[in-house]
C-alpha cells in the first residue's frame, strides 16, 4: 500500500486489517445510495444522493493502493457503470460517477484475477444517444466537452473489461457500414470512428475480424481528410494483438 513505507509496522498491520472492512463498508453506502435513486423514478434530483463524502472516500481507498477483497471492487465498479448509463440527463452526477470509475478501471487494469466483465452495448447505445442524435437542449460548451471526455476515457478503460464475445458483437454491429457502405459517406465514417473506440482488441487471438476488408475502406477513401487517420488506428490496434499473419497482407499490398 502506498503508506507502507513511512509509517511504522504497527499502524501499516492495523491498516492491513481494518481497511479491507471499511473500504467494503463504504461501497455497501454507494450501493445504497444508488439502489434508492433508481428506484425514485420521479425525482428529478433523486441522483444527488449518490455524490457527496463518499465519492471522495472511495477514490481516497483506491489511491492509498490497499489490498481490497475483489468481490468489493467488482460491486464498486458495477454500481458505478450503472449510475453512469443512467444518469445521460445529470451531467454533474454522470460526469463525477465517470471519473471515479475511471480511476478504479485504471488502477486494476493489469489485474488479471478480478473477474470483471463489463456489457459493452449499453454504454454504445448510451453514446449514440448523446452524440449521434440532436439534442433537445442547451448543456453549455464546457459541460458538454467534460462529459465527452469522461464518457470517452471510461470506453478506454472499460474495453480491456467487456465481457467474452463483445469483440465479434462490435464488428458485427457495424461490419455493413464498413464494407458495404460508401467509404467516402459519414455513416462509413462514424462506423469506423465507433469500431476504433469500442473494439476489444484483447480478444482479437479468439476473434479476428477481417482486417482486409476495413483496410480496403481506408485505400478507398485516401482523398479523405479524417478517415485515413482512423483506420490505420483500427489497423494497428488489431495487429498489435492478431496472433495471425495478417500483417503480412498489410506489407504486400
Amino acid at each position: 500500500m502506498i503508506y507502507s513505507k513511512w509509517l511504522p509496522p504497527s499502524i501499516v498491520q492495523q491498516a492491513n486489517e481494518v481497511e479491507p472492512d471499511r473500504f467494503k463498508a463504504a461501497v455497501d453506502a454507494f450501493k445504497q445510495a444508488a439502489e434508492a435513486a433508481k428506484a425514485d423514478h420521479g425525482n428529478p434530483n433523486a441522483w444527488q444522493v449518490v455524490l457527496g463524502q463518499l465519492l471522495d472516500d472511495i477514490k481516497t481507498f483506491i489511491s492509498a493502493k490497499t489490498v481490497f477483497p475483489y468481490a468489493s471492487v467488482r460491486t464498486l465498479v458495477y454500481e458505478l457503470y450503472d449510475v453512469v448509463l443512467l444518469t445521460g440527463n445529470d451531467i454533474e452526477v454522470q460526469v463525477r460517477v465517470c471519473e471515479l470509475l475511471n480511476h478504479v478501471l485504471r488502477h486494476y487494469r493489469h489485474n488479471q484475477h478480478i473477474g470483471l466483465q463489463l456489457a459493452w452495448r449499453p454504454l454504445y447505445d448510451m453514446l449514440q444517444v448523446l452524440y449521434d442524435k440532436p439534442t433537445p437542449h442547451l448543456k453549455g460548451t464546457f459541460l458538454e466537452h467534460v462529459q465527452q471526455s469522461s464518457l470517452f476515457t471510461l470506453v478506454a478503460r472499460a474495453r480491456r473489461f467487456f465481457a467474452p464475445g463483445a469483440a465479434a458483437e462490435v464488428y458485427g454491429l457495424l461490419r455493413s457500414a464498413l464494407v458495404c457502405g460508401d467509404p467516402m459517406a459519414t455513416p462509413t465514417h462514424l462506423a469506423l470512428g465507433w469500431l476504433v473506440l469500442f473494439f476489444p482488441t484483447k480478444q482479437l487471438p479468439q476473434v479476428e475480424p477481417d482486417i482486409a476488408q476495413v483496410t480496403s475502406v481506408w485505400c478507398a477513401a485516401d482523398m479523405c481528410i479524417s478517415l485515413p487517420a482512423w483506420a490505420p488506428s483500427a489497423a494497428t490496434k488489431w495487429l498489435w494483438h492478431s496472433s495471425s499473419d495478417a500483417h503480412l497482407w498489410i506489407c504486400a499490398d
